[in-house]
C-alpha cells in the first residue's frame, strides 16, 4: 500500500499574500485539505487565509482538536484527529494540513504529527514553515526582534507569571505570546518594572480587525477579549548579569512547571525532523544544514531523505 503524503503548511498570521510561494504551489495541487477547528461551530482562520489559493475542486475537512486540560480527552482527540488524516493518506491521496503562523510553533500540527508518528510510522510529512505572528508583528511595527548578543524569549502567557517573570529578568527581546484574558495582568506587569514604555501590541496581524498599539497604556480597560491573537514584543533590557551581557532563561525546571507545558514542544526523541520517517533510530540527533538547499544533510554529511514533490 502506497501512503500519500501529509503536507504541513503554515499560512502565516493573517494576511493570504505572506504565505510562501512553496505554501501555494502545494495547495494549488492539492485536493484534500484539512483544518483543525477548536470548537464544532467555530470558523477556521487558517482555512480563510488560504481559500484564495484552493483548487475550485479542494475537498476541505475540518476537524476536531478540543479545548480542555483533561489529558485523557486531548489524547483521544488528536488520535481521532490523526485516524481521519490517515484515512485520506491511505487510499494514496496526498493531504494539506493548515495551521495559523508557523507549524512548528504552539500549533496543533505539534500533536498531530506526533499521533501520526506512532500510529503509523512510515508516513511521509514535509513541513512548510510559515511567518510567525510575532514575526508579522515586528515588521508592522519596525521593532527589532534580535540585536547583537542580546537573547530573544518567547513565552506563552500562563496564569502562573513566573515564567513571563524570568523572561523579563533576563532581558533581551521577550515575545509574549496567547495573551487572552492575562492583558491587563502583563500591563500591570511591565508598567511596575518601568517597561511599558519598550513594547508594541498587535492583535489578528494581517487580518482585516487588526490593532497596532504603540502606546500600550491606550490598552488600559479595554475589551476582555482585546488580547486574543495577540502578540507583545518587549525589549526589556540588558538583562541579569552585572556585567552587561544579558542572560539565556534555561528551560523548564521543577519551579516553573506550571507555567510550561511539556506537550508544547515534542522531544527530539518524539519527532525527529519534520520530514523524516520515523524510522531513523538517530532521528533525534539530527539538523538541517543550509535549510532550503539541495541537499540538506544530516549530522555527519550523511543527505537527508527526500520527500516527494507535487507537480
Amino acid at each position: 500500500m502506497t501512503l500519500g503524503t501529509l503536507y504541513g503548511i503554515g499560512v502565516g498570521p493573517g494576511d493570504p499574500e505572506w504565505m510562501t510561494v512553496k505554501a501555494v504551489r502545494l495547495l494549488s495541487a492539492c485536493r484534500h485539505v484539512c483544518v483543525p477547528k477548536a470548537r464544532d461551530l467555530a470558523d477556521s482562520i487558517a482555512l480563510e487565509i488560504a481559500r484564495p489559493h484552493l483548487r475550485p475542486d479542494t475537498v476541505v475537512h475540518q476537524t476536531t482538536f478540543l479545548m480542555t486540560l483533561d489529558k485523557a480527552l486531548l489524547k483521544q482527540s488528536h488520535a481521532q484527529a490523526a485516524e481521519e488524516i490517515l484515512a485520506i493518506l491511505r487510499g494514496g491521496e496526498d493531504c494539506c494540513f493548515l495551521t495559523l503562523g508557523d507549524p512548528m510553533l504552539y500549533s496543533t500540527y505539534v500533536y498531530l504529527l506526533r499521533e501520526l508518528r506512532g500510529i503509523e510510522p512510515r508516513v511521509t510529512v514535509e513541513t512548510v514553515p510559515g511567518i510567525t505572528a510575532f514575526s508579522a508583528a515586528a515588521a508592522l511595527t519596525n521593532f527589532p526582534v534580535g540585536e547583537g548578543k542580546q537573547p530573544v524569549t518567547i513565552v506563552p502567557a500562563s496564569d502562573d507569571f513566573a515564567l513571563f517573570r524570568r523572561a523579563l529578568d533576563c532581558g533581551g527581546t521577550v515575545v509574549l505570546m496567547k495573551t487572552g484574558k492575562r492583558l491587563q495582568k502583563v500591563l500591570d506587569e511591565l508598567e511596575q518594572r518601568g517597561l511599558i514604555g519598550q513594547a508594541v501590541f498587535v492583535s489578528h496581524a494581517g487580518q482585516p480587525q487588526q490593532k497596532i498599539e504603540t502606546n500600550l497604556r491606550r490598552l488600559r480597560g479595554g475589551a476582555e477579549n482585546l488580547g486574543y491573537l495577540s502578540i507583545l514584543i518587549i525589549q526589556a533590557g540588558p538583562g541579569c548579569d552585572a556585567d552587561g551581557d544579558a542572560g539565556i532563561l534555561p528551560a523548564c525546571d521543577a519551579d516553573v512547571s506550571s507555567a510550561c507545558d511539556a506537550d508544547v514542544s515534542p522531544a527530539p526523541e518524539d519527532m525527529g525532523p519534520a520530514n523524516a520517517s520515523g524510522n531513523d533510530k538517530d532521528a533525534g540527533k539530527m539538523f538541517a544544514t543550509h535549510a532550503g538547499e539541495t541537499p540538506a544533510t544530516h549530522e555527519g554529511g550523511t543527505p537527508s531523505p527526500r520527500t516527494k514533490e507535487l507537480p
